[in-house]
């Protein structure tokens, strides 16, 4: 039975549940530079906060005045674990509201933006990296006709959508059919000359790249260095009295003979720990890495990688270079970020690969690629 005095439901405020089924469409613009996303996340709290921390470090600094030759000295002990974890949420908090730290870690996203949330996905094109995903992948995504707050799957902060960057918004269904990998991809780009293949990426593709040779190498090294400190540990062992290891009911081990054994037990443990690292870099060499999706175009990369899809368009283009050894992503430093294999493309598609991306140049001067890593 409902309430007739139940004030009714605004529906400029109806949002989306977390990880739930939208029931908003939305399209927006918005501006997630370092000045964009500090005027959009301004809010009354913060400045709260701000005059918070400031009486509260002038209250900490008298204390501290104080705190020589007076009866009130443990004001201080008491106020200064307080002050740090205050300082710690202030600084946290500072850096979450200039944005910064996001250009810093998502650069090809970081300026004017452009997207559009609807049937289960969310599609977001920046100045050089564009993303897709679906909504029940983000571990947050609020969606109301005048405001949007969205998480993407690894982003590490939520991202805002205010009233007047929403350019559209409409009714969707509330449990929408399922996106399959193709359509996210399609939405990043429906471009009809694509070469599309997914395969497994494996460590052995990686041959002729200088991180190959360090994975190998680090891993001998690991493994033989365990196998020496397990030597060591076996040696220190047998050196131990027996009784050491067994003693009798009436004997007590002293300090000397307890370290002995608890040394050999830390040795034991390390030579296991290099043994165990070891192998795992090495075997980095060979086992498989991961299973992707791409979608190559003249103009665009896309690369699916877990929950999202990234598409590398623009400058970040400059980060791909077409070699032997296939698809190439070098950061601005030219370390080896990832690799798309020869070896997944027919050789037509060789040809155009190399056509397209067959070139010398030199990588952008700040890193705009995000996404998998090897």
């Amino acid at each position: 039975m409902t309430n007739p005095y139940e004030t009714p439901s605004d529906p400029e405020s109806e949002a989306t549940l977390i990880n739930g089924g939208s029931r908003l469409g939305i399209e927006f613009t918005s501006d997630w530079s370092p000045h964009g996303l500090h005027q959009r996340r301004k809010h009354w709290r913060h400045r709260l906060l701000d005059i918070s921390f400031a009486l509260f470090s002038l209250l900490w600094l008298a204390s501290l005045f104080i705190a020589t030759g007076s009866p009130y000295a443990g004001i201080f002990c008491i106020l200064t674990p307080t002050w740090v974890l205050l300082s710690v949420t202030w600084f946290s908090n500072l850096s979450f509201r200039n944005g910064r730290s996001f250009q810093r870690k998502h650069r090809g996203l970081a300026g004017i933006i452009h997207g559009r949330i609807d049937a289960g996905r969310i599609v977001i094109h920046g100045p050089a990296v564009s993303v897709a995903t679906r909504i029940r992948h983000c571990p947050r995504c609020k969606i109301s006709r005048t405001q949007a707050m969205l998480q993407l799957p690894g982003f590490e902060t939520t991202l805002p959508i205010v009233k007047q960057d929403i350019t559209s918004s409409w009714s969707t269904s509330a449990h929408p059919a399922d996106v399959t990998q193709t359509e996210l991809m399609n939405d990043l780009c429906k471009e009809p000359n694509a070469i599309g293949t997914e395969d497994t990426l494996q460590g052995a593709d990686l041959r002729s790249l200088p991180c190959w040779r360090i994975w190998k190498w680090s891993g001998w090294m690991l493994i033989s260095l365990g196998i020496v400190v397990l030597s060591i540990a076996v040696y220190q062992t047998n050196s131990l009295p027996t009784w050491i290891l067994n003693p009798p009911g009436h004997y007590r081990l002293g300090k000397t003979d307890s370290l002995r054994a608890a040394g050999a037990i830390v040795t034991t443990l390390m030579g296991v720990g290099f043994l165990g690292a070891g192998f795992w870099q090495w075997s980095r060499t060979w086992r498989r890495l991961g299973r992707y999706a791409v979608m190559v175009y003249p103009d665009r990369i896309s690369i699916s990688h877990k929950k999202l899809i990234f598409s590398y368009h623009d400058t970040a283009l400059k980060h791909f270079r077409w070699t032997a050894v296939g698809l190439i992503v070098r950061d601005a430093g030219r370390q080896v970020r990832f690799a798309i294999p020869a070896r997944w493309f027919d050789e037509e598609s060789q040809q155009l690969l190399h056509n397209w991306y067959g070139r010398s140049s030199e990588p952008p001067p700040q890193s705009l690629y995000v996404g998998p890593m090897i």
